[in-house]
């Protein structure tokens, strides 16, 4: 996969990733010096691969945070599927990085949350089908239920996207998303406009 960004000080660049023999995502960042040429800030000289190698769950680099920077997703190795917890990395000229974001993806229902910072490397998940046609995702913060995202398709969609203390979050055709604040949510941060700000089709 080939796309086109920039990195960090707005310096354009490709970035190619492609999926080697052990399922690993391997990332070239390939940029232009009038003075340097074309380098690829992701090489190791000694060996003459990429050293950008992160687990491979669909996700591709991209501007995860609206700043103009294309970011590289670094998955978890645990993940159910493609659904998983990622970093986002910022490179620079000189192949240094940063961490920028982490987000939790779930590819099977079409969404993702970004996750505050403050929540970063704190955060487990658990995902399950609580009936059919509702999934139910609910992030820990230190071991503490914080928030429960549902994609809900069964024919009650309605209806069960209310029920108790849940809160709409989108409607599509067919699927209703929704969100349900636990006790210790406001301790951690989140209310339901944060939630509704975090979370992205």
């Amino acid at each position: 996969r080939q796309v086109k960004g920039n990195i960090l000080g707005g310096k354009p660049a490709v970035f190619i990733t492609g999926v080697n023999e052990d399922n690993m995502a391997v990332t070239d960042i390939l940029v232009w010096d009038t003075y340097w040429g074309l380098s690829n800030l992701a090489l190791d000289i000694s060996t003459g691969k990429s050293v950008v190698i992160h687990p491979y769950h669909q996700l591709v680099p991209q501007d995860m945070n609206d700043d103009g920077v294309t970011e590289i997703p670094c998955p978890d190795a645990w993940g159910t599927g493609n659904d998983t917890l990622a970093y986002w990395v910022q490179y620079n000229r000189f192949g240094s990085n940063k961490v920028v974001a982490q987000t939790y993806h779930c590819q099977s229902g079409g969404w993702y949350f970004q996750l505050p910072e403050e929540w970063w490397g704190n955060v487990s998940i658990e995902a399950e089908e609580t009936v059919a046609g509702e999934n139910q995702v609910t992030l820990y913060v230190d071991n503490t239920a914080v928030l429960a995202l549902y994609t809900i398709t069964n024919e009650n969609r309605e209806n069960r996207a209310a029920m108790g203390s849940r809160f709409v979050l989108w409607r599509q055709p067919g699927t209703i998303y929704a969100a349900e604040l636990y006790d210790d949510a406001a301790a951690y941060g989140m209310n339901a406009q944060r939630v509704k700000d975090d979370f992205h089709m």
